[in-house]
This record gives structure tokens, sequence and C-alpha cells, in this order.
């Protein structure tokens, strides 16, 4: 299996199945920017890029936080450019917009890209605890249909009707002696 980019000049990594890349960094959005060798020689540089984490394997004691880690690094990511953003609008309101080199409107458009982004968080983990909740549901579904299969084995073991309970106390008429 290969991945390769559809478009000349775009940031994507072209990679083979069995390939070695070396991942700098994982984004919540399912892409993941690596680096790769194209030969063994230390001199030769490396070529970056993107790759989707579906095209990437991941060590088995990882794949049980992954989710969280890539939300985590979202989040992380998202606090210092509002921070850069805090910082620059600091900046703008002690110095002016001349010494500054930026706008009030460019300000607010980082500001926006800021909410958008968050807002992406937001659905990503939305989605994955609607995902978290059907596997949860699925999986007491299994559970129950085993406790039916277990039931009725247990019924066609000890050869009773489906309405005796195991345990309580049966009361019966007597066909013989018509009485209870």
């Amino acid at each position: 299996e290969e991945y390769s980019t559809s478009e000349q000049g775009t940031e994507e990594l072209a990679a083979r199945k069995g390939e070695q890349v070396e991942v700098a960094l994982r984004h919540y959005s399912g892409w993941s920017l690596c680096r790769q060798r194209k030969s063994s020689d230390p001199e030769v540089p490396t070529v970056d890029g993107w790759l989707p984490d579906s095209c990437l394997s991941d060590h088995p004691r990882n794949a049980a936080t992954k989710r969280h880690r890539l939300v985590l690094n979202g989040l992380q990511t998202l606090a210092d450019d509002a921070a850069a953003v805090e910082a620059a609008f600091y900046q703008f309101r002690l110095q002016g917009p001349e010494a500054t080199g930026t706008t009030l409107h460019a300000l607010y458009d980082q500001v926006l890209a800021l909410v958008e982004e968050y807002r992406n968080i937001c659905a990503v983990m939305q989605a994955y605890a609607e995902a978290d909740e059907a596997a949860w549901q699925e999986q007491q579904a299994k559970a129950a249909e085993e406790a039916e299969r277990q039931r009725e084995a247990d019924e066609a073991w000890l050869g009773l009707p489906g309405w005796v309970v195991e345990g309580k106390k049966a009361y019966w008429v007597s066909k013989v002696q018509k009485k209870w």
C-alpha cells in the first residue's frame, strides 16, 4: 500500500508501506507531521511533510491514550496561539499600530481563527464521545446476548421450562389430590 500526494507543491509526504518515518508532531485532525530520510547518509537532509494517521502504525502501548494526546496537543497549541495573540494585542495597545506593524482588524481575524480552531477541537471531542458511547452500547448488548445464551444453555442442561426460576418456591395444583 502506498500513500502519495495528489498535487504538486503540497506539504504532504509520499510514503510506501513499511518505510520508516519519524513523527515530529501529531495533530488532532488526523494528520501527522513526519520526517523521512531518503538516504542512510546523515549528510542528506530529511524531507518533512504531512501524512494521514491512517497510514501510520503506532506502538501498541500508545494506542489507548492516542486520542487524548492528540486533543491535548491541539488544546496546548491553541493556548499558546491565544497567548501570542494576547501579547500582540498588548503591544498594539502600548505602542500603537505603526510600531507593531499590525492592525486591529488583523488581530481580530487571528482571534476568529482561534475560535474556529476551538470549535474544531470541540467537534472532534464530541465525535470521540459519540464513538465511545456507541462502543459501550455495543459491548453492553453483547454482554446481554451472552447472558441470555448462558441462561438458555443452563435451562437446556437442567431440562426445566423457561418459566421456572431456580431458587424460588414453586406452587402447583396436584392432579391426583386436587389441592395446593
